[in-house]
């Protein structure tokens, strides 16, 4: 099994660290709801969505 890594630099004030060292901070987290359960993500769908400009 072959599998190709490739390496993602950031930019800006953290320019050529990769991404992989510093791991992602979140800022919204949604906790999984019944109907998450349920129906396929559909809470979770919804609150991205609301997310995008």
């Amino acid at each position: 099994m072959r599998v190709a890594i490739r390496r993602t630099l950031r930019v800006g004030a953290q320019a050529g660290t990769e991404i992989e060292d510093l791991g992602i901070e979140p800022d919204k987290i949604h906790e999984p709801t019944v109907q998450d359960l349920l129906n396929n993500d559909v809470d979770l769908f919804q609150a991205a969505a609301e997310l995008l400009p």
